[in-house]
């Protein structure tokens, strides 16, 4: 297996006099592994900043083997108001990074500074990539100190062939699960196994369940007695209680419902239909932690998420929110990296093909906040138990590093050349110009939805 290493290094040249102290810098993650034809996100940290003057500019160098591995994305964390990234030229030459701040600076003892998406081309050759400040590099802090003594950080990647069990389908791939078993709808071999008899898979409650072509369970039928219903997000039966606020407790309005409730209460479908659904309970927002008596994280009113309050699919291609039953693609989608206008958004996610979902669409604000979770930030997203932060390491989601900005369906009414966007990051909303394929700095997206009631 190739091992690529990371070299961070920055030299800083005292200016002004002040104090002198230790700075490093800090790579996350950090012994992260990438196949050949992927990509790893690489967010590069100053740290152990103690001066209180706050850090204005950071201007350093990147140089890696362009044989190996390619930059397809450099960002800045919000914190600094500009960037630049210019493309790189060949080995040995450098290309220069830096962000500025051009207000009160950005305060330690952890600052990001950006973010490198880089690519794997390939496996076997070895490489160095090396940030530092060069010669004319410098960093300043707001009332013009430049600083030495920046420790190097050295993070090792590991490089490796496309292999069966990776998590990544590759090639002649119908699937991979991330494991070389069978018995679990992709083979040890990365096949489907059509008409295999499913595994417990945390959807359906596990009724007439066979493997289908795109490694998924197909189901039949509903194997929950009369007076219950499949909670699939919950995979169990459910006992629902019919007129007391909310009838639809599975957020699945079915058959099931409706002649379980005319059963209940003797109605007919023509001389006494069922009533509209209930009043929709308002979700919590996630938020725990208090600032102030009576605040959100103090009272936490709402209806609890459940838990697990994510399913990924086999395939890893989908995850189901158990709060609403939609199910989302994994990623985003920026449209090949320059970002997507509203209509492109639109059309992408009205023409997607994945898995057996012929409903996918671009969800409307609403929709695209029920993900959020106001306990965290970059993204304002849980992981899939629902106990923690969505990390590079425990998320259901494959997020960028820079956690975007997306597109939602919905126009400005009075201003109709203008759309709704979901800020990610913080969980907040916005518009812009629908031919716009970009904020400031970051690109917008794309994540599409399937499922939800169309009235």
């Amino acid at each position: 297996m190739k091992r690529l290493s990371i070299s961070l290094g920055m030299i800083m040249v005292l200016m002004m006099a002040g104090p002198s102290f230790a700075i490093k810098f800090t790579v996350e993650p950090a012994a992260p592994s990438v196949s050949e034809g992927h990509t790893v996100a690489l967010s590069i940290y100053l740290d152990d900043w103690i001066e209180p003057n706050n850090v204005t500019v950071v201007d350093y160098y990147i140089t890696y083997n362009q044989d190996a591995a390619s930059i397809v994305d450099v960002t800045k964390a919000d914190e600094w108001d500009d960037a630049y990234f210019y493309d790189a030229t060949p080995v040995p030459d450098s290309a220069s990074c830096g962000v500025v701040n051009f207000g009160a600076g950005v305060a330690g003892p952890k600052m990001l500074l950006q973010t490198v998406v880089l690519l794997c081309i390939d496996a076997n050759v070895d490489f160095n990539f090396v940030v530092k400040l060069g010669n004319d590099g410098i960093v300043l802090d707001k009332i013009g100190n430049e600083y030495t003594n920046v420790t190097t950080a050295t993070i090792p990647i590991n490089q490796r062939e496309p292999w069966c069990g990776d998590g990544f389908v590759d090639g002649y791939e119908q699937c991979d699960d991330g494991n070389t078993l069978n018995g679990d709808c992709c083979s040890s071999v990365c096949t489907a196994e059509v008409g295999s008899p499913c595994p417990s898979d945390g959807l359906y409650c596990n009724g007439n369940e066979f493997c289908n072509v795109f490694a998924e369970c197909g189901h039949s039928g509903n194997p929950c007695g009369a007076g219950t219903v499949c909670s699939e997000g919950l995979d169990t039966c459910i006992t629902q209680t019919f007129c007391k606020g909310n009838f639809d407790f599975d957020k699945d309005v079915d058959g099931t419902d409706a002649s379980v409730f005319k059963s209940n209460f003797g109605r007919s479908a023509l001389q006494n239909p069922c009533p509209s659904d209930g009043p929709a309970p308002v979700e919590r927002t996630g938020q725990v932690s208090s600032w102030y008596t009576g605040d959100d994280g103090s009272t936490q009113y709402g209806v609890e998420s459940p838990s697990p309050r994510f399913t990924i699919t086999l395939d890893h291609l989908k995850v189901t929110d158990n709060k609403t039953g939609l199910m989302w693609t994994t990623a985003p989608y920026d449209c090949g990296g320059a970002g997507c206008t509203w209509e492109q958004a639109l059309s992408y996610c009205n023409n997607l093909a994945l898995g057996s979902n012929s409903d996918w669409r671009l969800p409307h604000p609403l929709e695209l906040l029920s993900l959020m979770n106001y306990q965290y930030a970059n993204p304002a997203i849980s992981n899939a138990a629902g106990t923690g932060h969505c990390t590079p390491s425990d998320c259901p989601f494959v997020i960028p590093p820079i956690a975007p900005n997306c597109w939602t369906s919905t126009t400005l009414v009075d201003y109709p050349d203008n759309a709704h966007l979901v800020v990610t990051w913080q969980g907040t909303t916005y518009c812009d110009f629908k031919t716009a394929q970009a904020g400031s700095t970051y690109p917008y997206y794309a994540w599409c939805v399937s499922g939800g009631h169309p009235y």
